[in-house]
């Protein structure tokens, strides 16, 4: 019990009870035999039924009492009053809790089945396996898109991996060229380089001797 309900004592507090609870829960004169009440049970596929004293609820009878009280016991079921086997610990909640509020209560009280009141009037039966079904749900929706971003992620890593790839050999090319341009030291103006004066050029004398 404790392992189930530790398992989904993550529920959303904003997840209202009145969404799983069986309205209306079906009851049973105490009287009534346990052989009926079960055939009641598998009929409607119930897990657990309220058992009723003058129209006042009493208890509560379970798949686990017809178990650990009637088989175990090696009761007859034809001859047995379901009022004998029932338990008679009943644990309520109000019809406004969250789905956490009555996992922690079922967990308190070490139950799987909560009686949902609004103010004195019963509204219906609340069980775990239908507020563990939902929640394992949302789980399940929610690992879905944290997978789900988690891929688009890895997807988006992966294309800018292999653009820079791809870039490479363009980005050492251009690595290699910044590596070899001259630099400007070592560039001649060639409007600056001075050249040798050229000799002056003296005409010969053109008087001629005598």
């Amino acid at each position: 019990m404790k392992q189930i309900l530790s398992g989904i004592m993550m529920a959303d507090k904003q997840c209202s009870i009145t969404k799983f609870m069986r309205k209306v829960p079906t009851a049973v004169d105490e009287s009534t035999s346990v052989a009926e009440v079960t055939q009641l049970m598998v009929t409607n596929g119930y897990g657990a039924i309220l058992t009723t004293s003058a129209g006042v609820i009493t208890g509560i009878f379970t798949e686990r009492d017809l178990l650990t009280r009637v088989v175990a016991q090696g009761l007859n079921p034809a001859t047995t009053a379901i009022g004998e086997v029932c338990s008679s610990c009943l644990i309520s909640i109000s019809d406004d809790a969250s789905c956490q509020d009555a996992i922690l209560k079922m967990r308190a009280n070490q139950c799987r089945r909560l009686l949902v009141y609004n103010g004195p009037q019963l509204k219906g039966l609340l069980e775990l396996p239908e507020i563990a079904n939902s929640i394992a749900a949302n789980v399940d929706k929610r690992e879905w898109f944290l997978n789900l971003i988690v891929g688009i992620t890895l997807t988006l890593v992966i294309i800018v991996i292999v653009l820079l790839i791809l870039s490479l050999p363009e980005m050492l090319n251009i690595a290699h060229y910044n590596i070899n341009k001259p630099s400007s030291s070592d560039y001649v103006n060639p409007l600056t380089i001075q050249t040798s004066p050229k000799p002056e050029y003296t005409a010969p004398n053109s008087t001629t001797n005598p």
